[in-house]
């Protein structure tokens, strides 16, 4: 499977985190290690394996969030496998 990033939508700001892993080819001007969206509430670390990275966030743990403030994209076992319930 070829490398991908780890990519994480903030949905303070709306925009996306891209990571990608050390040691793989990544794309002129890509962000290896990690990554921040817009607002630096949100950010993104891939971790090179292919369960993605890990998120960071500068939310304030007391906040009751009923959802979390960030939605994690492309995670490249959904590509491969549909989800079954």
């Amino acid at each position: 499977m070829p490398p991908v990033p780890f990519r994480v939508r903030c949905l303070f700001c709306g925009t996306v985190a891209e990571s990608w892993p050390r040691g793989v080819p990544a794309p002129a001007g890509a962000i290896i290690g990690l990554a921040r969206c817009a607002c630096g509430q949100i950010g993104a670390d891939a971790s090179g394996t292919r369960r993605g990275g890990r998120v960071v966030t500068e939310a304030d743990p007391d906040e009751p969030f009923l959802l979390p403030p960030f939605q994690i994209l492309d995670l490249p076992e959904s590509r491969s496998a549909p989800h079954t319930l």
